[in-house]
């Protein structure tokens, strides 16, 4: 590990934050016109319009929420979550590409992590190979972090997380 700028914090923080990018801008203006073309075909009476209207509109709706926590997650200074030496910390959860906010921070001790590992999700495999980190936690169900939501640099983020738990998970400093 060869960048000491990450090491310059007593606690040995580092913190994921969501930026809003342009494909959820995208997302966004998608539902909108969806719904805009159901509203004008219920105008013109084909009532068939009406499942697109509410799919629109939940997805309108969705998009709204998502960008709403991810700016105010910025503006509050609370990450997506963080890692320090202590173990990790999770604010927020996705839940299919939405972020929503935990009512209690989830922490997570580097000893309770059993294995952590990488992997490229059979369904959401795009163009970028985007992959997701699985990290087993002793007598809790699986945690999946999705780096592509939250860093460009999986690899780095993905290999970040290691060293820290083999770092810290014996000595417990």
């Amino acid at each position: 590990y060869n960048d000491s700028k990450y090491f310059l914090q007593s606690d040995f923080r580092q913190s994921y934050f969501y930026n809003c990018n342009l494909s959820d801008y995208f997302n966004l203006i998608f539902a909108a016109v969806f719904m805009f073309i159901a509203i004008y075909f219920l105008y013109c009476g084909i009532l068939f319009a009406v499942p697109h209207f509410l799919i629109g509109a939940g997805l309108t709706i969705c998009d709204i929420r998502h960008m709403y926590f991810a700016k105010m997650s910025i503006k509050k200074h609370t990450p997506i979550f963080s890692i320090d030496k202590n173990g990790l910390q999770q604010n927020y959860k996705i839940r299919w590409h939405f972020l929503e906010p935990l009512k209690i921070p989830r922490t997570i001790s580097w000893k309770q992590i059993e294995k952590i590992e990488a992997y490229k999700p059979i369904i959401c495999i795009n163009h970028d190979n985007n992959e997701r980190i699985s990290i087993c936690v002793a007598g809790q169900s699986e945690i999946t972090l999705n780096f592509f939501v939250i860093g460009i640099d999986h690899e780095h983020n993905y290999r970040t997380l290691l060293f820290y738990w083999k770092l810290f998970r014996n000595n417990g400093q």
